[in-house]
């Protein structure tokens, strides 16, 4: 039987629900700071590489070397200011730098694998980011709803990540004797802690 639209045949890979996204953050305001209302959130990390030449002699070929910069990261973030307690924690805990050491916040990503017998892998990842501050925020609203959005840029200086380990049965904590040795924390080659 002919396709209708003359498109190529592609095999069904399988299906997954985007619905287990979690942030969690270190210290004593819990996930209500950085969480509560999130509308977006975007992370960058990055490390600036210089190429350098040197002049070399006549009928050598020249070397080049990379010089690796200083990494560091940037976090965009989208709120909605309906909740004044926690913008004011959101603020506190995060536009002093003097508290910048102990600022991390773990953004995990894991999602719902249609088939995935129980007790087996999920398919996931956790990022944390460490020593974050705040450095901007833009406030701003429109006239067909009348909420107020908070758009913020924070800075951070270590990205790690992990992905997970075996789990275990739903509703019981996993036990760290079981976990996969694959499964520690990873540091992110490109990031200086």
């Amino acid at each position: 039987m002919a396709d209708i639209f003359k498109s190529s045949q592609t095999n069904f890979g399988g299906a997954f629900s985007p619905d287990k996204g979690l942030l969690t953050e270190a210290g004593n305001f819990g996930a209500a700071a950085f969480a509560t209302l999130l509308q977006n959130i975007s992370v960058t990390h990055s490390r600036p590489q210089r190429r350098i030449y040197e002049i070399g002699t006549a009928g050598t070929t020249r070397n080049h070397y990379l010089v690796s910069g200083q990494a560091d990261g940037m976090v965009a973030v989208g709120h909605i200011l309906g909740l004044p307690n926690s913008v004011a924690a959101f603020y506190e805990k995060y536009s002093d730098p003097c508290k910048a050491a102990t600022n991390e916040v773990t953004l995990g990503l894991a999602a719902g694998m249609c088939g995935t017998p129980k007790g087996g892998r999920e398919n996931g990842i956790n990022f944390k980011l460490k020593n974050i501050v705040l450095i901007s925020i833009g406030i701003s609203t429109d006239s067909e709803s009348l909420l107020i959005q908070q758009n913020g840029q924070l800075m951070f200086t270590g990205l790690e990540y992990t992905t997970p380990a075996a789990s275990a049965p739903r509703g019981q904590p996993r036990n760290r004797q079981q976990q996969n040795p694959e499964d520690l924390i990873r540091t992110i080659p490109f990031s200086v802690l």
